[in-house]
């Protein structure tokens, strides 16, 4: 807050000197005291004073100070020592910002001796000073927004206004982090120039104002550097005691209130959060952020992973994606006698260990997906005995392990069921201290592998597209042009869905087939490519640099020509092999 901070005003003041003449008539001197008497309450009321606009019958609210708003915060100085200095300064402090910052007041009218400032702003959130080339993420953790579990919805209640631009953008829009968060984020930039898309006209010393609509409730920053010693900020939330200070007077102190609640909260974060990107990666590298409670997430919202559930099997392990609010995992988990740890990672931005509570339900895929129709579950909260549900007896050996490692959290379920099930949905809940609540839904599947007849002599079977560059690459082949786009299942199939990419090579031909099946191993699509040979770059002399007049160049027209012409038949070459012409003594035939 160094930049915030004005320059000291000193004033002293100025008493007259009076002769004493010890040959004055004694009436004189009955004057004099009497004019003595008369002085000294002068002098008492030139003791400077400083107040804080009480805004009278209510105090201050966490939201004062903003653009456009009809009551600013006031401080007042009442210094006739000081009349005509133009400025003073007075300090201002909260009980959370305790620091505090120096203010320029400035004297109105000229000469009066009396001082005020209104250009100072009270900030919810530890991070109000943002630099004019930093980026805002804006936050705001809603359940009511999050109307469709199954969707990424978006909320336009958002304004965002500057001192430079007080119209700024009226609904800015705000996308959910994933199906099911209730959490909506979108980021802010700050420009010179006019206000557009999501950049808004801010200049250094700027106060920046953003209000959730549905709530009325708003939040304030100050755009640096500021070099206006008349404008500052500091920290205040609700209760906290306000103290103005001025030498020689008695401090002004006020409180801070508590916003009216609007609609619009059914247990969400009622109000918007203000992050720096440089902060967001320290969220998603350290785990935590003490200002913006969500839901927790298993790889979708602030840090996106892709293996938020492991099973572990016997001489078996897999890992799968369940970022989205449903999925399919491929995989049969529930196989008699069969030992199976699933272990969820888990992280919430708000804490490290913030999650509490999580588990695991069984649903027959045949019953709707809550937990009522529930045949088995193994429940974790912490403090707490476990809470197995089993009255089928479909598992032995249950039990929940919790663990971190700093960034994420994990729970293992361990249990070995009694019968199988080649089919069976699960729903995983968690929570974190604060009650908001994630779910994430998948179902399993008996996994059928693709049905093959034995391969002829000279193919091989690639299921890893990197394994097979490598291959042709060591046999002197150039990549086809089948292998330019497709390279893994995820390229054709989505989480949900089920299906097979892979590649035959016939060593005899040299083609490449790629096949795309589905799970029962029915070719849906298959196309072969020939294979040619790369050719060999003749190494260049770099240690003499020499040049001939017979290298191609602009001026060789008809060398030029002849490449052209051998190039042309290249890809005549190639579009005859790819539409299944072959070559017999010089001629191609289909």
């Amino acid at each position: 807050m160094g930049m915030l901070r004005g320059l000291s005003t000193d004033y002293s003041y100025h008493n007259k000197n009076f002769t004493k003449n010890l040959n004055l008539p004694i009436v004189f001197l009955t004057l004099v005291a009497i004019f003595v008497i008369v002085f000294q309450p002068q002098l008492a009321a030139a003791v400077p004073t400083i107040t804080l606009d009480q805004q009278s019958p209510s105090n201050y609210l966490p939201s004062d100070g903003g653009v456009g708003q009809f009551e600013q915060p006031t401080i007042t100085v009442t210094d006739p020592a000081a009349a005509g200095a133009g400025t003073v300064n007075a300090h201002i402090k909260s009980t959370t910002d305790p620091v505090g910052v120096t203010l320029t007041l400035s004297e109105n009218p000229a000469g009066s001796g009396t001082f005020t400032n209104t250009d100072f702003i009270f900030a919810r959130d530890p991070t109000y000073i943002i630099p004019q080339s930093g980026t805002v993420t804006i936050t705001i953790a809603d359940s009511t927004l999050n109307t469709n579990p199954l969707l990424v919805e978006t909320t336009n209640q958002v304004s965002v206004i500057s001192t430079s631009d007080n119209t700024g953008i009226p609904n800015l829009v705000l996308t959910e982090t994933g199906p099911n968060t209730g959490v909506f984020t979108a980021k802010l930039k700050f420009g010179s120039g006019p206000t557009s898309g999501n950049v808004l006209k801010a200049n250094p010393g700027d106060v920046v104002s953003i209000e959730y609509i549905t709530s009325g409730l708003l939040t304030n920053f100050m755009i640096a550097p500021n070099n206006h010693a008349g404008i500052g900020a500091i920290q205040a939330v609700s209760g906290d005691t306000i103290t103005a200070s001025y030498p020689g007077a008695v401090d002004a102190i006020s409180t801070i209130g508590s916003d009216p609640v609007g609609g619009g909260g059914g247990g969400g974060l009622i109000r918007p959060g203000l992050v720096l990107d440089a902060v967001l990666s320290v969220i998603s590298e350290k785990g935590g952020s003490p200002f913006i409670v969500t839901p927790p997430s298993f790889g979708g919202g602030f840090v996106h992973y892709t293996d938020g559930l492991t099973i572990v099997k016997p001489n078996e392990k897999y890992v799968f994606d369940i970022s989205k609010y449903f999925q399919n995992i491929n995989d049969q988990v529930l196989v008699t006698g069969q030992p199976v740890n699933m272990t969820f990672k888990m992280y919430d931005p708000y804490n490290i260990n913030a999650i509490i509570h999580s588990g695991l339900y069984l649903i027959t895929k045949s019953t709707d997906m809550i937990t009522p129709n529930t045949i088995a579950s193994i429940v974790y909260d912490k403090g707490s005995k476990l809470e197995i549900n089993d009255p089928t007896k479909l598992f032995s050996k249950a039990s929940v392990t919790p663990s971190s490692d700093g960034k994420f959290q994990y729970f293992s379920f361990n249990f070995t069921p009694t019968r199988s099930y080649e089919k069976m949905s699960f729903l995983a809940r968690s929570w974190n201290d604060h009650r908001y609540s994630t779910d994430v839904i998948f179902h399993d599947a008996a996994v059928t592998k693709p049905k093959l007849d034995v391969l002829p002599t000279g193919f091989t079977k690639y299921d890893n597209f990197h394994d097979l560059i490598t291959m042709l690459d060591d046999n002197g082949f150039e990549k086809p042009q089948i292998m330019a786009h497709i390279h893994s299942t995820s390229d054709i199939f989505s989480s949900d869905e089920g299906g097979y990419v892979y590649w035959l090579y016939d060593s005899t031909a040299h083609t490449v087939t790629l096949i795309i099946s589905d799970m029962e191993g029915n070719t849906l699509y298959s196309v072969t490519d020939p294979l040619l040979d790369k050719e060999i770059q003749p190494k260049g002399d770099y240690g003499f640099m020499k040049f001939t007049t017979n290298q191609l160049n602009r001026d060789d027209v008809a060398g030029e020509q002849k490449i052209m012409k051998q190039e042309e038949a290249k890809a005549m070459v190639q579009e005859l092999m790819t539409s299944g012409y072959h070559q017999e003594n010089g001629v191609w035939l289909k």
